[in-house]
């Protein structure tokens, strides 16, 4: 398939992955606020603490956002924007289920965020794998990372926390 304008043209390379900013935004920025913002959200005082599920969770949303700072530093084109932005997402997510266990002291609200999430990280992933197409593996290993992270969530929103 060529990549210039019309038939005739000689072809013509790629435009690069992406600039300075680009690259800062994506490849730093994006992934440090995710960091941040997972590390806030376990510092949330709710009762009972820290609990499995949100170090899990804590600990997926780091590796999901040093994964998004190693992909914008490649060469070749990477979905950077996607993954950056979904650690972000996940993490905005994360610390708001906390808040409102905070706020209401309740297992239902913690349940509902849980399989909200799960939920758009499949519709995310099915989305992207039909937007990006079989011929880009980096993608289909996204799509296949939310697919699991998606179907962990749903199950742990079942699980019963002791009191």
């Amino acid at each position: 398939m060529p990549v210039n304008g019309l038939l005739g043209d000689p072809p013509t390379a790629l435009p690069a992955a992406g600039g300075a900013v680009r690259r800062m935004a994506a490849g730093l920025l994006l992934p440090a606020a995710a960091i941040a913002l997972a590390v806030a959200g376990l510092r949330v005082s709710v009762p009972g603490g820290v609990t499995a599920l949100a170090a899990v969770t804590a600990g997926l949303v780091i590796a999901w956002a040093l994964c998004a700072a190693a992909s914008a530093q490649a060469r070749e084109r990477t979905p950077q924007w996607q993954l950056a932005a979904g650690a972000v997402t996940v993490s905005v997510a994360a610390g708001a289920a906390r808040i409102a266990d905070r706020a209401s002291g309740g297992q239902r609200h913690a349940a509902l965020a849980i399989a909200t999430v799960a939920g758009l990280l499949v519709i995310a992933a099915i989305y992207t794998g039909f937007n990006e197409g079989p011929d880009n593996w980096q993608s289909l290993w996204t799509c296949a990372i939310y697919v699991l992270l998606g179907a962990t969530l749903w199950r742990a929103r079942a699980v019963q926390i002791p009191k």
